[in-house]
């Protein structure tokens, strides 16, 4: 069983598969978390929950309200399945709220269902003929990859050179250490398809912004995307990739990472790990 005090308690207790160095300080810092996004009655880690929840509400509703003035919704983020976390632990972190460093968000749809079929998810985000190309390939589960992030200051790590990483504080400067020649992108897109292909989805879906070259990314994890459209006043790609045409993307030590780290998941739910995809 890992737990979040686990990792706190013992960093180092995570087998080492990639021999680099790089790859042996991130095994020993990163852990990606599958929160449920509606805690149950009997959940015993509300604190680390509400930690994701606020963090995605600061930088969503700024992000949103800078695209087209919106807000988020706290009932978009609720009716998620899963809440994907890549989380950098350190023991001067309280155990619930380690530094986020990326997330995504997950929701499982059976195409067989009209209700689902139907969904503002599909209607709003998508061309109207999306889920019936799905469809006609086969797919009747369906997983959203939703809500992409990798965090503001974990962006900026790739541009900061001698005085500029000087001023950092004590734990950005570790984090820098530990990613500062790692995509963090690629890794959490990684993680993400890992966890599709461990529930056994048939595909995997997402509306990928062209200006930040999200869809180009989301392409070399094996994603076919269509025609350039709007969507909150930017240029988006609708992506999609059936479970056959996955892949693990073109950065080899990214995707032995989340191989790695994947099989050290913790779903924050039982305290336990997920079963790693083969």
């Amino acid at each position: 069983m890992v737990s979040t005090n686990d990792i706190q308690e013992n960093l180092c207790a995570v087998p080492f598969h990639v021999s680099e160095n790089k790859g042996m300080d991130a095994l020993n810092h990163l852990r990606y978390i599958v929160l449920p996004a509606r805690p149950t009655l009997d959940m015993t880690n509300i604190e680390l929950h509400d930690h994701v929840f606020q963090y995605w509400t600061q930088l969503w509703d700024k992000l949103l309200a800078s695209l087209d003035g919106t807000q988020s919704c706290p009932g978009d983020f609720f009716r998620q399945d899963h809440i994907g976390v890549l989380c950098y632990f350190d023991p001067t972190l309280p155990p619930n709220k380690p530094r986020i460093l990326a997330l995504h968000t997950a929701t499982h749809f059976n195409l067989n269902s009209e209700v689902a079929r139907k969904h503002p998810y599909f209607t709003k985000n998508y061309e109207s003929d999306f889920v019936d190309l799905l469809m006609f390939q086969g797919v009747r589960h369906n997983m959203s990859i939703e809500y992409f992030t990798v965090d503001p200051i974990v962006r900026r790590f790739s541009t900061l050179q001698g005085q500029q990483a000087n001023n950092l504080s004590l734990i950005d400067q570790k984090i820098l250490a530990v990613v500062k020649d790692l995509s963090i992108a690629h890794m959490i897109v990684g993680l993400a398809f890992q966890l599709a292909k461990s529930a056994n989805a048939d595909s995997i879906t997402a509306a990928c912004r062209v200006d930040l070259k999200v869809d180009i990314l989301a392409q070399q994890f094996g994603t076919t995307a269509r025609e350039t459209r709007m969507l909150h006043g930017v240029p988006v790609k609708s992506n999609y990739a059936l479970q056959r045409q996955f892949k693990q993307g073109d950065r080899a030590l990214e995707a032995q990472l989340v191989k790695d780290i994947f099989s050290e998941t913790i779903n924050s739910d039982t305290n336990q790990p997920k079963r790693a995809a083969a």
